[in-house]
């Protein structure tokens, strides 16, 4: 029963490893099971305990031998001998969870980089494109509409429509949908937001097209991926106030 006890500590240990991992084997039909007569409440939840473990195990990415899985268990409930000792099993899974770690630090590298090499060519081409301005830091726009009132200052607070998507077009928040415009504080905001809004006339329509280091960077936030590229389509309503 110990022996089963630290099992089940070091996979709970490791488990996060696979709840991240975005590679899964298609599973194959199972062989039909015959029917089974539960007739107790003990038959009843000992069944349903079984099976909230192998769904738990499956919805975290992990690849179990069903036969070999079922035996281990056994052997420890029952109390026979098992396999391998307390200090073999401990080591063997710690060397599991480091491999499947590592694994997993090489997919999110290969994905970061299929990001970054995407975004990257998305802004080059986006740059050459007629009506779109690029600033000093990276930041992309088009003037969709200009406006005849003020400029916001660096610390002003803006009541704005907007819509933000991704370059697939995705979107990911919009006030529009919502029916009602924010309002924002331009020094809380991400940095490319509030120096792309610092542009704007009230009254204007712009499109941004904000760099990852403008925006979140290599942090995932939401729907927004690590190093992703976002697009802003923002109307600028009114300047509210400027803050201290």
């Amino acid at each position: 029963m110990k022996k089963f006890i630290l099992l089940s500590f070091i996979l709970v240990g490791i488990s996060g490893v696979f709840a991240q991992s975005a590679v899964h084997k298609q599973d194959l039909p199972a062989e039909p099971q015959p029917v089974m007569e539960l007739k107790t409440l003990l038959d009843t939840i000992s069944y349903i305990i079984g099976t909230d473990v192998a769904f738990t195990l499956k919805n975290q990415g992990m690849e179990l031998d069903a036969a070999a899985f079922s035996r281990g268990f056994s052997d420890a409930w029952l109390g026979v001998d098992t396999v391998f000792s307390i200090s073999e099993a401990e080591a063997i899974m710690v060397k599991y969870g480091a491999d499947m770690h590592e694994k997993r630090q090489q997919e999110i590298a290969e994905k970061d980089a299929e990001i970054i090499t995407a975004q990257k060519k998305f802004l080059e081409e986006n740059k050459l494109k007629d009506g779109v301005i690029t600033t000093a830091s990276g930041l992309q726009y088009e003037i969709m509409r200009e406006g005849a009132g003020e400029r916001p200052q660096p610390n002003s607070i803006v009541k704005v429509h907007y819509k933000g998507m991704l370059i697939d077009g995705t979107v990911f928040d919009s006030s529009y949908d919502r029916q009602a415009p924010n309002s924002f504080d331009l020094a809380q905001l991400i940095p490319g937001f509030t120096e792309g809004i610092q542009l704007m006339h009230v009254g204007s329509q712009y499109k941004f097209y904000i760099p990852a280091d403008l925006v979140y960077g290599s942090r995932e936030v939401g729907v927004i991926p690590a190093h992703a590229t976002i697009i802003f389509e923002v109307e600028l309503l009114e300047i509210e106030k400027d803050t201290e």
